[in-house]
């Protein structure tokens, strides 16, 4: 619920009404029960948020009170989380090992999908989505499905306990937030904290702005980035003010796009500016220079940064003060253990543009347990159904019913990308999904056009609600594919090229063992043909019509995306074909691990092996490489008997961005090579640096080939998500 608003139109006039109020309210209002009532209110800034951390361990230590916590954007949400019962501990640890990053950045991880999606996820967040005869596009820079889920999770036992009043949290409680269409601050002091704190968090442009019965909700930074006034307007009498955001990098030492984002989100919140704002007993700056708004790795410095500047100041408090408070560690508890025990008994379903309560569009088991695990378990099965955009978890005042509030996802969306390299030049595709037949079914297409390389895939499969949620689950699936693709090998002689046209179908049945883990029988028929460009009329050679059937297992354990792996995965295939009027049997394995190697790093070893009775084309098996600067020459060399890939790598995360440094090594028995007519072992070796932002990655490498003497050759590739 908003409290009240207040008009910054004229900031002159604004500030010194709010003082005048401030003066009136706290003299009528008196101390509490005697004592000073003190407010603490936290300012927005980003990842330099994380400072406050430090800043409530030393009041901690030193017995500071605290009777109102006051908090704006990243002040807010370290300021709720505190006023819902998490201790500083664990905001300590939450922020060190990255738990807090990956709330701020709504990073989906490999586990939050199924493993029979894991393989054709579109990284994209720019999807271009058409709905009711409109086209458009994202809502914001950043996915906030996840922060959704994960603010509910962190704070749903204090809104059970202090059955929606702020004031009756763990610590009084308020955030700020801004509605940008009457350009007025808006403070909540009740309802859901976690809506709360995400409306306050709402950092333009980089999240998805919150529209609530035709308001639009940023974040409060916009207006009031030190809502030392609310304090006083709610009758504090003794106001400290903890200050995280620093003055933003002068023109001439921008550096990089952090550096740009906190120049330009300096000049937006300039008005709102947390250092001249007046209202406070104590002001505590910490300083932050160094880091930026998006240093979430620096947990760790930040939090100690804030530490350092309490201390400094907590000996002042106390003096000013007329009493003391230690922490009540069993109130704190209660407020994190409140919804232990409950039962859910019944699911509600909400449209988030309607606001109102609908059929539901999935029939769910509806008496379970409370638990994290559960609801996080149920969330992500409902978005492996590929049918919601959105989906707000809150709980009724009961306690007993959970309250799902949907967007659907749009009737066709699409993923573009770009992909540009020194080797396989230039190529744009499109990543389609569409549910056709009253959402029975998932319609998805991949479509790509270049100078060397291009093609499309068509996959068709019922829209299954693969889980034990639902009242009827399902254990397997079939899945039904069309492909088509064409590749160019040019500069193979002074004046000629070579390409090659493939076009098949393919069927597959799934079993599905859990969430991780699936068998797989496939069966496609492909035919080839292979042509002198310069001379299309004649080809080379046609090959006729060829099967090929395999059985694969995937037990797939890995948590998080590629650079940065964490846990294990393993498979195993048996294929059999027929090609060039010779059958082949054989199998492939694959096992991959990564390990935690610190908050920011990742390491991880990857090896694949593949053996077959009878040469057999490259592009049926998958474990087969060469190098990526001899990928053209990839299909003209283009049967293998065997090969055996490994691959180790160490990411950095930084904030939303890695760096990847790779280096692979391939063997692989061809038979008929073209550039050295005999058959035999061909070695190689990769070495890349990647950078991962978040439109895709920037890739430089070098390969080592080992053929009849070694070739280093250097190479680059961009990826552009949209």
């Amino acid at each position: 619920m908003i409290l009240f608003t207040s008009r910054f139109s004229k900031n002159q006039t604004r500030k010194v009404a709010l003082l005048l109020a401030a003066f009136l309210v706290s003299g009528s209002l008196g101390s509490l029960q005697g004592q000073d009532k003190v407010a603490l209110v936290l300012s927005g800034g980003g990842a330099q948020g994380l400072a406050h951390i430090g800043v409530l361990k030393a009041f901690e230590e030193y017995a500071v009170p605290i009777d109102l916590i006051v908090g704006t954007s990243a002040g807010a949400l370290v300021g709720g989380l505190y006023a819902s019962g998490l201790s500083v501990e664990q905001l300590e640890t939450m922020a060190k090992d990255g738990t807090i990053m990956e709330l701020f950045l709504g990073r989906t991880e490999l586990t939050d999908s199924p493993v029979w999606l894991r393989r054709d996820q579109a990284d994209g967040n720019f999807s271009i989505r058409r709905s009711k005869d409109r086209i458009t596009g994202p809502p914001g820079l950043f996915n906030d499905q996840l922060i959704w889920r994960d603010l509910f999770l962190l704070t749903a036992p204090a809104t059970y306990t202090a059955q929606g009043d702020f004031d009756s949290l763990y610590i009084p409680f308020r955030a700020v937030g801004a509605e940008v269409v009457r350009q007025e601050s808006v403070v909540f002091d009740s309802g859901s904290v976690a809506e709360a704190l995400r409306i306050s968090m709402s950092m333009p442009m980089v999240y998805p702005a919150i529209i609530r019965d035709g308001a639009i909700y940023m974040d409060g930074g916009l207006y009031n980035n030190m809502p030392t006034d609310i304090a006083r307007e709610l009758g504090a009498d003794f106001v400290i003010a903890v200050n995280v955001d620093d003055v933003p990098p002068a023109v001439d030492n921008l550096k990089d796009v952090f550096d740009f984002f906190d120049f330009y989100s300096g000049v937006l919140f300039s008005f709102s500016d947390s250092a001249s704002v007046s209202g406070w007993d104590v002001f505590i700056n910490v300083d932050t220079k160094g880091f930026n708004l998006f240093d979430f790795a620096q947990g760790d410095a930040l939090i100690q940064r804030g530490y350092e500047a309490g201390v400094r100041t907590v000996e002042q408090i106390v003096k000013q003060l007329d009493h003391q408070e230690e922490v009540n560690e069993n109130r704190r508890i209660q407020y994190q253990s409140g919804l232990d025990g409950s039962t859910i008994r019944d699911i509600r379903w909400v449209d988030l543009e309607k606001g109102n309560v609908m059929d539901p569009p999935v029939d769910l088991v509806t008496s379970f347990s409370y638990s994290s695990r559960n609801i996080t378990d149920m969330i992500h099965s409902l978005y492996a159904t590929r049918r919601f955009d959105l989906i707000i978890p809150s709980l009724s005042a009961s306690g007993d019913t959970l309250i799902l509030t949907i967007r659907s996802k749009a009737p066709l969306q699409m993923i573009p990308e770009i992909q540009i390299s020194s080797v396989n030049g230039f190529n744009i595709l499109g990543n389609w999904e569409s549910r056709p037949v009253n959402d029975k079914y998932i319609l998805r297409s991949r479509a790509g056009l270049g100078n060397y390389e291009g093609g499309t895939r068509i996959t068709l499969r019922p829209n299954v609600f693969l889980s034990s949620w639902a009242k009827e689950e399902t254990h397997w699936f079939w899945e039904g594919q069309l492909f088509a693709d064409y590749r160019v090998v040019d500069n193979i002689t002074d004046d000629d090229a070579v390409g090659m046209l493939t076009a098949g179908a393919g069927g597959a049945a799934h079993r599905v063992v859990d969430w991780n883990r699936e068998w797989v029988a496939e069966a496609t028929v492909r035919t080839t043909r292979w042509i002198h460009l310069s001379d299309t009329l004649t080809p080379d050679y046609s090959r006729a019509v060829y099967p090929r059937i395999s059985v694969r297992y995937e037990s797939n354990h890995i948590r998080q995306t590629i650079p940065v792996v964490e846990g294990w995965r393993i498979a195993g295939e048996v294929l059999a074909g027929y090609w060039d009027q010779v059958e082949f049997y054989g199998g492939h394995g694959s096992a991959e691990l990564g390990l935690p190697l610190g908050t920011a790093y990742h390491g991880f070893l990857k090896a694949d092996y593949q053996k077959v009775t009878s040469p057999a084309p490259l592009f049926e098996s998958a474990g087969a490489e060469l190098p990526v600067a001899f990928t053209q020459s990839r299909y003209l060399d283009y049967r293998a008997y065997g090969a055996l890939n490994i691959t180790a790598g160490l990411s950095r995360t930084l904030f939303r961005d890695d760096i990847l440094v790779t280096v692979s090594t391939h063997q692989a028995y061809l038979e008929k090579r073209i550039f050295t007519g005999s058959d035999g072992w061909n070695r190689s070796v990769d070495i890349s640096i990647q950078y991962n932002s978040i439109l895709g990655p920037l890739e430089l490498g070098w390969s080592v080939l080992d053929d009849d003497g070694y070739r280093l050759v250097s190479w680059t590739r961009l990826h552009i998500y949209f």
